[in-house]
Parts: C-alpha cells; structure tokens; sequence
C-alpha cells in the first residue's frame, strides 16, 4: 500500500509539472493536422471540378460530333433517295454545330487535334465534298446518281477513315478521363488514409491531456459505476427477458397477419390485371377480319394469321371490303404488350374511318392516318412508332404504298417478283409530316397470282440455335404450294415454320396474309 502511494504522488506531481506543455503540444499537432486535411479537401475539391468540367464535357462533345456526323450523313442520303432538298436545309442546320463541337474539343484539349489529325481531316474534307455533289445532283433532279455517290466505295472509304479517326479520339479521351479519375482516387485514398491516420493521432493526444489529468481521480470511480450498471443491467434483462419474448412473438404474429392480407391483396390485383389483359386481347381477336366477310370478296381468294408473343400483339393486318373494292393492311408496332397492343388498334380504326370517308389519294391516306397516330403517341408520351404497308385492290390490279417488309408475288408457274417497300413510305407515328415521302406500285394480277404479305416475326424466328428462319425459307415454301389454294398455302408456310422452330418459344408477333386472284 505504501508503494501505490508512493507511485501516485509522483504522478499527480508529474501531471501538475508538466500539464501546460502537454497542453500545448496536443494544441500544435492539432492544428498542424487540421491544416493538413483542409489543404487535402481542397485539393481534392479543386481536382473534382477539373475533371467534372473539362473531362466529362470532352466526352460529351465527343458524343455529339459523332451523333451530328451520321445527321449530317443520313440528311444527304435521305436528300438522294426521296429527291427532297428539305434534307439539305437540315443537313446545313447540323453542319455548324459539328464544326462548333469539333472546335470546342480542341480548345479544351489541343493535344487531340495532333493525333489522327491529317487523315480525318482530310477524309471529313472529301466526304462533304461528295455530300455537296450529292445535293447538287439532287437540285439537278439526279437522285440515283446522288444516291450511286453516297453509297459509293470511295464515299464509304472516306467514312470509315473518318470513323476510325473519331474512334481513337473518343479512345484517347476515354483513356485520359480514366487517367485522371485513377489519379484522383489515389489522391483521395491517401487523404483519407492522412485523415484516417491524423485522427487516432488528435484522439490520443486530447486522450492523454484529459486522461492524465482524470486517470487518478476517476480511474476507481469508473470501476465501481462499471460494477454497479453490470449488475443493475444483468438483473433488468433477467426480469424483463420473458416479456421481450412475448411481445416480439406478437409483433412476428401481427407482421404475419399483413403478410397474408399483403398476398391476398396481391393476389387479386393479378387477377385483375389479367382479366383486363385478357379482355384487351379478345377485342383484338374481335376485330380481325372473319372468314365468312373474306369468302364474300370476289375473284380473290385471301386469308390472313396473326399469333401474338404476348398475350396483346403489336402487329397489324386488315382486310376491308368497301364499295367493290379491297384493302388490305399489314404492319408492326416496335415492341409488343399493352401499348403496341393500343397503337394498333388506333391504327385500325383510322383505316377504316379513312376508308369510310372514300380517302383514296396515297399519300393523303397515309399522311392523315401518320399525324392520328404522331398525334396520339406524343399525347401518350410514348417511343412507340410503326412500319405499314396497304394494298388497294380492284379487279386484278393492286396500288401498294407504304414502308414494311418485301411484297412477295409469285406469278402463275413460280415465277418470282419481289416489291421493296422502303421508299414507298416512312414510318408511322415518328414524323408528323411524311406526305412527301410516300410513292406507289402498281401490279397486275393474273389468275392463280400470289401474293404474300408478312412481319418480321416469321423471317426473323429462330431455331434452338439462334439461325433465323428467313425470307429465302419463306420464298421456297410460298413457291412449292403457289398451285395450292390461300389457305393451303398459308398452313404450309406456318407449319414450316413451326418445324424450324421447334422446341424454341416466339419472341415476336407473327402475321400473315395470302391472297390469290381466282
């Protein structure tokens, strides 16, 4: 007992000597490690803005030279192939805002405009080049050959040239952004390693200014009120450990119970889901062309089949008699369920409204039937657009207008032609002005004529190993049964293609039309 006096006297002694020096000391690391981590913080804050401001800008501008390049491309291309000089003005719209993107990378990052700059530039050069040729063709009323010079080897030479020179300049921008954002996390891995490691060093000092001067004082002090609460603690959670039980039981019990209702009410609201997909799908069904309005139409024979990938299909086909006359309708809605579903319902009723108002005019036809639909889809807020196709029959000849797939016709024999839609119209739905875009084909049909309508839900099916089924599939079967007729030829090519198939579910709609002039 003498000894621990004796020990704790020259402590207390040492404390009262000493107290103002380590007073001072811990006071002067303190502010030495405060200013350290400050000066840390805003280097690390002025770094942030850096690369914030002027990396990610430059991959943004990047972004945008490469989107306004393929503007100002498929501007010339659309000029050449509708003969539309409205596609020129546009094409001089964008241009200034490349060169303003273009000039804007090189202000931020000269270092750019060394690398690959020769070779693009000079690419960029000849490809506007050709783009003005192009357009003064067109004002020449030389679109084919516009068209022949935009997809001509050198045009696509210089474009690529061009490609690969954006390439390794998005590369390289890439690469510095990835460079300095890797310098920036060391640099905020040491601060906070300097700020992890000064704070154990400010916590002991401070701890050993106050512990030195309370350890004698409370050190027994602490050891009683320890002993005392560890005591008080462990008899409170002896008596109140069977309640602690019985009220979690009732808490799990009552969580139980919303569980259940939570289910049920799940439950139902699926039910009620489907019952109203269910519905939207028969009214669907419901409106489809029937059989018996099909055999009423004289001197052709015509059937139709569509099977959706979802319970609500996006794709489109109707066949309408009105005042001796056909019409025939086939398209596909992008993505299929609810809206699709929707937007083909509205497609059809503004056919028949049209028709029903004696619109035979083409392009007033299609040019009405898009602002409907553009109309509609901005109100839904929706990217959803279509591809359509429409045949007028009368007597053997039949007028097609409208961007879809191939109109396959296999004369008398299997003789094969084939009517490529993309320049009779444009697709519904994304422009509100496309009357300047739509053309038409005529043909005449023979007795024992085919023609085959179809969405890409047939050509591109695939089998277990991905290979799709193909429109020179689909081309063989039509012109093996072409004596057979519609609705032979029909099932033959759906149980081809169910055979290709096979084990491997649809993951697009399927619709088809056939149709035979007796």
């Amino acid at each position: 007992m003498k000894k621990i006096k004796l020990n704790s006297s020259y402590l207390n002694k040492l404390i009262a000597s000493n107290l103002m020096l380590v007073i001072g000391v811990a006071i002067i690391i303190s502010m030495m490690l405060v200013a350290s981590v400050g000066w840390n913080v805003w280097n690390m804050h002025s770094d942030f803005k850096t690369v914030v401001s002027t990396e990610f800008q430059l991959q943004s501008l990047s972004g945008k030279i490469i989107h306004l390049d393929e503007v100002l491309t498929m501007s010339a291309r659309m000029a050449a192939s509708t003969g539309d000089l409205e596609w020129e003005k546009r094409y001089k719209k964008f241009e200034p805002e490349l060169d303003a993107a273009i000039k804007k990378v090189i202000q931020i990052a000269p270092e750019f405009q060394a690398a690959n700059a020769f070779e693009t530039d000079a690419a960029n050069l000849k490809l506007v080049q050709m783009e003005q040729q192009a357009f003064e063709l067109v004002r020449k009323n030389k679109s084919q050959e516009a068209l022949n010079l935009l997809n001509s080897q050198n045009y696509n030479t210089q474009k690529q040239i061009y490609a690969n020179g954006m390439i390794k300049t998005t590369t390289a921008l890439n690469t510095r952004i990835q460079s300095n954002l890797e310098s920036y996390r060391q640099r905020l891995f040491l601060s906070s390693l300097f700020c992890i490691i000064s704070f154990p060093i400010l916590t002991l000092a401070w701890l050993a200014v106050f512990g030195l001067v309370k350890w004698y004082i409370t050190q027994r002090q602490r050891a009683e009120n320890a002993l005392y609460f560890a005591k008080a603690e462990l008899e409170q959670v002896n008596t109140t450990l069977e309640t602690k039980v019985e009220e979690r039981t009732f808490e799990l019990e009552a969580a139980n119970v919303k569980i259940v209702g939570l289910n049920e009410s799940l439950n139902k609201e699926n039910i009620r889901m489907k019952t109203e997909l269910d519905l939207t799908r028969q009214v669907q069904q419901t409106i489809l062309p029937k059989q018996e309005e099909l055999a009423q139409i004289k001197n052709l024979d015509i059937v139709g089949f569509m099977q959706p990938a979802t319970e609500i299909g996006g794709d489109y086909y109707d066949i309408i008699s009105h005042d001796g006359k056909v019409k025939i309708g086939i398209g596909d809605v992008t993505g299929h369920g609810l809206e699709s579903g929707m937007l083909m319902l509205m497609v059809q009723t503004a056919v028949r409204t049209l028709l029903e108002n004696n619109e035979t005019n083409p392009q007033k036809f299609l040019n009405t039937l898009n602002r409907a639909i553009y109309n509609n889809v901005q109100r839904m807020e929706s990217d959803k657009n279509m591809t359509l196709c429409l045949l007028d029959y009368d007597n053997g000849k039949v007028r097609v207008y409208g961007q879809h797939e191939e109109v396959i016709i296999i004369r008398r024999g299997g003789l094969l032609q084939r009517i490529d839609t993309t320049d009779l119209g444009f697709a519904i739905g994304l422009e509100e002005e496309i009357s300047h875009l739509v053309a038409y084909a005529d043909i005449q049909l023979l007795p024992d004529d085919v023609i085959v309508l179809y969405t890409d839900g047939i050509t591109e099916a695939e089998d277990i190993n991905g290979a799709l089924y193909g429109l020179k599939r689909l081309i063989q079967v039509i012109k093996q049964n072409w004596h057979l007729c519609a609705e032979e030829i029909k099932q033959a090519i759906i149980q081809d293609l169910w055979e290709f198939i096979g084990a491997k579910q649809f993951l697009d709609d399927v619709t088809l039309v056939v149709l035979k002039q007796k």
